[in-house]
């Protein structure tokens, strides 16, 4: 499973039935055989996505410019923002999942982890989080890679 994708326009993410990616529109999926879109014409991603991951069940969360983070796990969508959940901010940077199925989300308000229950912050500057095979987790800042 890839978790952290190379930065570009299009951001591609793989799971084992379904692949990813974000264009300027939204978020589509490729499930083998068909393209499913979805879009801010549809309501369903009402911002710009700058990142997405994908946990152990095969959930997707999408952190987006300006409405927080998106949880959709195939069939329906749940939406975190400042007003809803306990978020720093509603502008998301980055997003990871780590391998005990922890969401890491760098927000303009800072680093905030997530385990499906609890939502907990950092003191922390984030702009990019990586997780690596060995579940160390990167944080990149606005200067520099702890």
């Amino acid at each position: 499973m890839l978790r952290r994708p190379p930065r570009s326009t299009l951001f591609p993410y793989t799971t084992l039935f379904r692949s990813y990616i974000a264009p300027d529109f939204g978020v589509a999926m490729y499930n083998d055989s068909n393209w499913i879109t979805y879009s801010r014409n549809d309501n369903l991603i009402p911002s710009t996505v700058k990142s997405i991951a994908i946990d152990d069940n095969n959930t997707v969360w999408i952190g987006t410019k300006l409405k927080g983070v998106i949880r959709f796990d195939g069939n329906t969508w749940e939406y975190f923002t400042k007003d809803t959940s306990n978020l720093l901010s509603d502008t998301i940077y980055d997003i990871a999942v780590d391998d005990d199925n922890i969401i890491w989300i760098c927000t303009q308000g800072g680093l905030m982890t997530f385990n499906g229950l609890t939502w907990t912050s950092y003191q922390k500057e984030c702009k990019n989080v990586y997780i690596d095979n060995m579940n160390n987790k990167w944080i990149g800042d606005w200067s520099d890679v702890e």
